[in-house]
């Protein structure tokens, strides 16, 4: 009992009524925390008013948000109008740059035409620096508005395309391509080689390109020839100089005025009677010339283009660019036509008057074209940046030659101009000449092969070979030694 009662009277816990004093002093202490509590949390909620209250100090902090610009950014902040990605660009199904930008016409296209190129947001030397780049190659392409070609010194009518690389990128190609014709002979072949190597702002690059076309013909395709004015043609046609009849008696065997006669074939093996142009007779010979016409030139074409790229020191980014394109085309321009006159008395000729012979010659072959042009070009581009402004030097060369070679037949003006004996004389003795020009250089004679104008001309018997010459020649010594003294002397 005197435990207890000393207990109790500690001031711990006094109840002189409660059966149970620890539990009595449970409940106090719960009292007394949760008061305590209250007034933990009304000291909190005055000093955070307090301090509210109080200005802020400096942090020394600077907090600044934007957007990050992407790489190969043009100058300023103009958004561009069309972004494409690499799924877009291989969407258009091509395979090299210069084909994505005829793909991209309809957006790039603006007042003045071609739009302005730009490569990782940079200016370069021309579009022939880049053409040949795989699509491959491309992380992005931003189409922008025409302002924005003011800030590379471009008029402000044109759009602007600028090309971004990948950072790093190596491919070599190889591309082999034919096709020829199902009706007609012609065929086509190109070959191409690529070598494509980037990384960052270096770049190496070199193309080389083949391509290859037959010639095609008139008469691959069915042509039909288009007739002369006068009657030309392989056989040869007789017509009167003054364009009345050619011969009376020769009328008198067709039994009608003939004004128009074919060469018959046995001119060709000797001398011919008039009866022999009876069958030939107002009947013009036509020849079909679509095996000596070209509808279309063989032509082959050789392209090599190279590009170095690097960054120089000082930040500057330099590219040089070289291109050489070769090109050449053969064509057929149809056969050389000879208007002889031919005396009344040539042993050749059975007609009583003179008479005019039209025929074209194809011993010599066809006339030909030919045409070579070689082009070269040089393109030097440097950028930088010296703060505030932006710099870039562009330079450029340029040089083109091209050589046409045209033959235009034979030269028969001394023929015509001359008196009869001494016509006999210059046909059986000199060679005919002809002409053929090269463009940008005179005009200078060429030696075709010789002819006797009146003879061999009228019985299809031209010929240049070595054998023919020497029979010529022997043929006409002693109708040169005849002649040479006439008193008009030899033929120039």
């Amino acid at each position: 009992m005197a435990v207890a009662k000393s207990w109790r009277n500690s001031g711990f816990c006094s109840d002189s009524t409660n059966r149970h004093p620890a539990i009595s002093c449970v409940r106090s202490a719960c009292v007394r925390l949760g008061a305590a509590t209250a007034v933990l949390a009304l000291s909190t909620a005055a000093i955070s008013q307090t301090a509210a209250d109080q200005p802020e100090e400096d942090s020394g902090e600077i907090i600044v948000n934007g957007v990050a610009t992407p790489r190969g950014s043009v100058i300023g902040n103009v958004q561009p109008e069309e972004r494409l990605t690499p799924a877009d660009i291989r969407s258009f199904g091509v395979s090299s740059i210069s084909e994505l930008l005829n793909e991209l016409a309809p957006q790039t296209d603006a007042a003045n035409g071609a739009p302005v190129v730009l490569l990782n947001g940079k200016r370069i030397s021309g579009f022939s620096e880049i053409q040949d780049y795989p699509t491959e190659a491309i992380a992005r392409i931003d189409i922008l508005p025409p302002e924005v070609s003011l800030s590379y010194g471009y008029s402000a009518n044109q759009k602007v395309v600028n090309i971004v690389l990948r950072r790093r990128f190596k491919a070599v190609l190889a591309d082999l391509r034919g096709g020829m014709a199902t009706d007609g002979e012609r065929k086509t072949g190109s070959a191409t080689g690529n070598i494509l190597h980037i990384r960052e702002d270096n770049r190496v690059n070199l193309d080389v390109k083949y391509t290859t076309a037959d010639r095609l013909l008139e008469s691959d395709r069915g042509v039909a020839t288009t007739a002369a004015r006068r009657p030309y043609s392989l056989g040869g046609n007789i017509v009167s100089p003054t364009g009345g009849q050619i011969d009376p008696a020769l009328s008198a065997l067709a039994g009608v005025p003939v004004t128009l006669a074919a060469v018959p074939g046995s001119a060709a093996s000797g001398q011919p009677q008039l009866s022999d142009f009876v069958a030939g007779a107002n009947v013009a010979s036509i020849s079909d010339l679509g095996r000596f016409r070209t509808l279309s030139p063989a032509t082959d074409t050789v392209t090599v283009n190279g590009v170095y790229a690097r960054t120089l020191p000082g930040g500057i980014s330099g590219s040089l660019n070289g291109r050489l394109d070769y090109s050449s085309s053969d064509s057929l321009r149809g056969l050389p036509s000879a208007s002889l006159l031919i005396p009344a008395g040539n042993p050749y000729s059975p007609f009583a008057d003179p008479v005019q012979l039209y025929r074209y010659i194809d011993q010599a072959g066809p006339l030909a074209q030919h045409s070579k042009a070689v082009t070269g070009h040089i393109g030097l581009t440097l950028n930088g940046d010296l703060r505030p402004w932006h710099w870039s030097f562009t330079g450029n060369y340029d040089r083109s030659v091209t050589r046409t070679s045209t033959a235009r037949g034979f030269d028969l003006t001394r023929f015509r101009m001359r008196s009869p004996p001494e016509i006999r004389w210059s046909i059986r003795s000199a060679p005919c000449r002809g002409t053929f020009s090269i463009s940008g250089w005179p005009t200078r004679p060429a030696r075709l092969p010789p002819a006797s104008a009146a003879a061999s001309c009228l019985t299809g018997r031209c010929s240049n070979s070595r054998r023919a010459r020497r029979r010529r020649a022997s043929r006409s010594a002693p109708r040169t030694t005849a002649s040479t003294a006439a008193p008009s002397g030899p033929a120039s």
